[in-house]
């Protein structure tokens, strides 16, 4: 699945649901309440459709960003700043294809497709249940996005540490490709250059477009002397609602650390980045929400 493509409606955040109620039935504090319920353990951005202009106006008072939204509204609408946020929520869908959660005070409720039924918005068990449940829909989401190992060639003609620095991604990836301006290696599948002169995050970028659907761990032949065991610490740590997981180089100077691991959602960052004339990936990491790393000890 492509997480990055329209095909799920209003799909803008990968990690993004709606509540949705009965014809008529208003999901805006259902909304609101659900965002409370999941802000100990995720950063919760709400998207109200169908708002008024005057709703659009109004300065809201609020600990979540909150975006108002027309219905009828043109993609480019919605704030990038959404991707900052690990979950979205989003009320005032009709006849959407987003994953949902039922308002219904029904019980006995079960429609196909439905994350699960939030029932009483006043009752403390009704709520904790159905966050409890959209938590775990989270998490079995976040599994499901692979990890592919990108190794981008910063030696030339340096063949040993090819080979090493690509046994230590396939150790740790399900597949690992090899970006290389002068065309790639004879024993790992390459990347095509789509972005020229724009360094790593051109590399970053040009895979992200032929797979969408994956995060990369991404290192260069420079680095394949990093410990296996840093490895196997980057993957087991991976936060995947974050732009990218990386190694917390301000309180190890000097370190030679890994570029990361990049999310499906950090190809918007990176095409940003790149509009505004930024294309060294320690200034993009500086600006944009990551999570951060203290090494382990060797």
């Amino acid at each position: 699945m492509d997480f990055t493509s329209a095909t799920l409606g209003y799909c803008f955040n990968p990690f993004e649901f709606c509540i949705e109620g009965e014809r008529g039935v208003d999901t805006t504090k259902a909304a609101d309440t659900m965002a409370e319920q999941l802000a100990d353990d995720y950063r919760v951005a709400i998207v109200h459709l169908g708002a008024s202009r005057s709703q659009m106006r109004q300065h809201q008072d609020s600990p979540f960003l909150t975006v108002h939204l027309p219905a009828d509204h043109h993609p480019l609408r919605r704030p990038m700043r959404l991707l900052d946020a690990d979950v979205v929520i989003v009320s005032g869908v009709t006849n959407g294809k987003l994953p949902r959660v039922l308002l219904s005070p029904d019980s006995d409720n079960t429609i196909a497709g439905a994350i699960t039924c939030l029932h009483d918005l006043n009752k403390a068990a009704s709520l904790k249940r159905a966050a409890r449940s959209v938590s775990h829909w989270l998490e079995q989401r976040a599994t499901r996005v692979p990890v592919y190992g990108l190794l981008v060639e910063s030696e030339p003609d340096k063949l040993t540490a090819v080979y090493r620095a690509a046994g230590l991604l396939g150790g740790v990836c399900e597949k690992t490709f090899m970006y290389s301006p002068t065309g790639g290696h004879p024993d790992l599948p390459g990347i095509k250059e789509r972005f020229l002169d724009h360094g790593l995050a051109g590399a970053i970028l040009s895979a992200q477009i032929e797979h969408p659907d994956v995060a990369w761990m991404v290192m260069t032949t420079r680095q394949a002397g990093i410990l296996p065991e840093r490895m196997q610490y980057m993957r087991e740590h991976r936060n995947p609602f974050r732009y990218v997981t990386a190694f917390n180089c301000e309180k190890h100077p000097g370190e030679e650390t890994m570029c990361g691991i990049w999310e499906p959602k950090s190809k918007r960052r990176l095409l940003e980045g790149m509009g505004c004339g930024v294309s060294n990936t320690d200034e993009l990491l500086a600006g944009t929400p990551h999570s951060a790393l203290n090494l382990p000890e060797a």
